[in-house]
């Protein structure tokens, strides 16, 4: 009986340490939500929401081409060649 009741007691207090900690990570994250806020805004002044980069999988990679350097993107059958001025 009193293992039993030691079980329990155990238990309780692990849920409850556990709780505390993602109480904490929750506050932390909505702190990072605030201070991302304030940067999303200085940076919009600078940079407008279109896109200036072209984000290219390959295989299991991704390539990451910025728009102003392709020259043209040609279309062959299922795949797209990007013809870009640095290659």
């Amino acid at each position: 009986m009193y293992t039993l009741g030691y079980i329990a007691i155990t238990i309780i207090l692990h849920f409850y340490f556990v709780n505390e900690q993602l109480q904490i990570e929750i506050q932390t994250v909505a702190d990072l939500k605030q201070e991302n806020k304030g940067l999303y805004q200085q940076l919009s002044t600078k940079i407008d929401d279109k896109a200036s980069i072209l984000n290219i999988k390959i295989g299991n990679k991704r390539k990451i081409i910025p728009v102003r350097n392709i020259n043209w993107i040609e279309a062959d059958d299922y795949c797209v060649k990007v013809h870009t001025t640095s290659s």
